[in-house]
């Protein structure tokens, strides 16, 4: 079985924009309805430059990997 990801990139006026959970991207409700029935897709969003390596290790630590 694979392991996807999905990272999100808003930049400040999209997140600002985009502020509430209910507000998304189309590609991220598309997605996100993929994520429901196989949890293997993991999705993650970026809105600054300085999360970009949280999210990478979040999103392939070896116990996300693992399940």
């Amino acid at each position: 079985c694979q392991y996807f990801a999905y990272i999100e990139i808003w930049d400040l006026q999209e997140q600002q924009i985009f502020n509430e959970d209910r507000n998304v991207s189309l590609l991220w409700k598309a997605y996100e309805q993929v994520h429901l029935k196989n949890p293997k897709l993991a999705m993650n969003r970026v809105t600054h430059e300085s999360q970009i390596f949280s999210v990478l290790h979040d999103l392939f630590s070896p116990k996300k990997l693992r399940d």
